[in-house]
């Protein structure tokens, strides 16, 4: 039996389609890498009223845009299933048309409000950067030769041709299985590419983050490694030091409904400098006193 393929919008946290690809190379104009990565693990923002219009738009005239492209272009085609890629389970294409009596070409429909200087002559890949990503994803998956990028814009329909290419299909699924496996398999958040990212992070970064699957399962093997005398100090190290990576810095981690799991916050120490305190005036404690920032890494039930 063939591998379920989700819907378009069923369980969309569960792969990569083609409409991550530009995301996850930092091109999408729609959203960050953070928050595609939100997305996949669960904490996902809402969607602009913007995105959601376009989105909108864009389902509605799929059909006709489809029907016009086989108007100016003479072929047939069909809305094919869902697929999967054969060495990468996690990267799903549902594409919106499939040529008949061509099967290495595919089609993509797209309703773009406004042209850009990204757009160049049809009948060239000269595309914007996340729909080149979209397309090259679709190829892999579908291990197609061809897409037909079908774009109504200013009320025509330009056709580019984007072709299969072996160096860009690595590069983008070198970066999107590394995306996966380090950071929504991990439940680690991406590093910011640029101020958008950051901006993205605000919201949890110094304050709270929600802990994945993953970050619940390590903060049970912490559990489990501090209560036992076999496991050792270096087990405990371990799990202790891959929680802090994905907390990165923020000062608690937190069930979904805000239950607190961790607290990891920074304090201030004063210190005596005993050389200096000794050497010279110990009348001038408060002179010579130094002040340390230190964070306290704090799980607490059932997990202290």
């Amino acid at each position: 039996m063939e591998p379920h393929v989700p819907g378009v919008r069923e369980d969309r946290h569960t792969y990569l389609g083609g409409s991550d690809a530009g995301a996850v190379l930092g091109l999408s104009p729609w959203k960050s890498r953070y928050e595609l990565w939100q997305q996949k693990v669960g904490q996902a923002p809402a969607v602009s009223d913007e995105e959601s219009e376009v989105m909108w738009w864009g389902t509605q005239l799929e059909a006709p845009i489809a029907a016009r492209y086989e108007l100016e272009t003479g072929r047939k085609t069909y809305l094919p299933a869902g697929q999967r890629h054969e060495e990468h389970p996690f990267l799903v294409a549902h594409i919106d048309r499939a040529v008949l009596a061509e099967p290495q070409r595919i089609v993509e429909c797209k309703y773009v409000t406004r042209g850009s200087d990204d757009w160049g002559e049809p009948g060239t890949d000269h595309v914007p950067g996340h729909y080149l990503a979209q397309c090259h994803h679709y190829l892999a998956v579908a291990d197609a030769e061809v897409c037909d990028l079908a774009v109504m814009m200013h009320g025509r329909l330009r056709i580019y041709e984007i072709h299969r290419s072996a160096e860009f299909e690595a590069f983008l699924l070198d970066n999107e299985v590394r995306f996966w496996r380090e950071h929504v398999e991990t439940g680690i958040p991406p590093r910011p590419l640029d101020c958008r990212d950051a901006a993205a992070m605000r919201s949890v970064l110094g304050k709270e983050l929600v802990a994945t699957s993953q970050i619940l399962d390590w903060l049970q093997e912490l559990s489990l490694a501090r209560k036992s005398k076999k496991a050792g100090e270096e087990t405990e190290q371990h799990y202790k030091a891959q929680i802090q990576i994905a907390m990165a810095d923020a000062e608690a981690l937190v069930t979904e409904d805000g239950t607190p799991l961790v607290t990891w916050r920074s304090s201030d120490r004063t210190s005596v400098d005993s050389k200096r305190l000794r050497a010279e005036a110990p009348e001038l404690f408060d002179s010579f006193s130094r002040t340390i920032s230190v964070r306290t890494f704090l799980p607490k039930k059932p997990y202290a």
